[in-house]
């Protein structure tokens, strides 16, 4: 039976081969996209499992966020399939970890940041709190992970935030960010307020708090500074374009 649809199956993935060649992979439903990523994964016709786990998620992007656990406890996908998609999805959040470039990356505006940072949250399923720190020439250090959990249960310590704020005298400046994982990135009353109490945190510190960037369920990004939410906060132009 196997041999009988192998074929078909290497067909298949061919024409959706060339579909993407040819128009690119938004071309494709998100079952198709499943589809075509398992085909390379497993050796038999991907097409039900695809279906099974887009009914299953949702999504793509739900698929991908998925825990090997929550992806081979769907009826019909193997441990192979879920290892297999697993794999890709930490492949593909390794390839955006910005802290990953070989040289020095340098974030001096907010758009340079936010578009930059938002991409720690690919494939990523649980609310979590990173920070950001940047020197005085506003060179990336590093990027802390204060906390995570599940969406709304997560409760960042301010101890944490300022050990890891006085870890290396060299932190000039915070990016403070978190994720909303379900839903967009519009911050809610508490991020709001908790924002303004955490600033006082950083400066105890002798950090500066450049912005507060909350990513949605769509990796679209919401910059505090931007919006201008952070005007309490922000250096004059002056004193953003040189060393302090």
């Amino acid at each position: 039976m196997e041999q009988e649809n192998y074929p078909s199956f290497l067909q298949r993935r061919e024409q959706l081969q060339q579909q993407i060649k040819a128009f690119g992979a938004a071309s494709l439903t998100d079952e198709q996209n499943l589809e075509f990523l398992l085909s390379y994964g497993i050796k038999s016709d991907p097409r039900p499992m695809a279906h099974a786990l887009i009914r299953e998620f949702g999504s793509l992007k739900r698929v991908m966020e998925s825990s090997i656990g929550a992806l081979a406890s769907v009826e019909g996908v193997t441990d192979q399939a879920a290892q297999f998609l697993y794999l890709i999805s930490q492949a593909q959040r390794a390839v955006y970890d910005p802290q990953r470039t070989r040289k020095p990356l340098v974030l001096k505006t907010p758009r340079q940041w936010t578009d930059t940072l938002k991409r720690l949250y690919i494939n990523e399923p649980l609310e979590t709190v990173r920070v950001a720190y940047l020197n005085q020439n506003y060179t990336l250090l590093r990027v802390v992970v204060i906390c995570r959990g599940e969406p709304m249960a997560v409760s960042p310590s301010n101890r944490l935030i300022l050990e890891s704020a006085m870890a290396n005298p060299n932190n000039a400046y915070a990016i403070l960010m978190h994720n909303h994982p379900h839903c967009d990135a519009i911050p809610s009353e508490p991020d709001l307020d908790y924002t303004s109490q955490i600033k006082y945190v950083f400066r105890s510190a002798g950090v500066t708090l450049l912005d507060h960037v909350i990513v949605g369920d769509q990796n679209t990004a919401y910059s505090l500074r931007l919006a201008g939410d952070l005007s309490w906060q922000i250096p004059d132009e002056e004193e953003k374009t040189s060393p302090r």
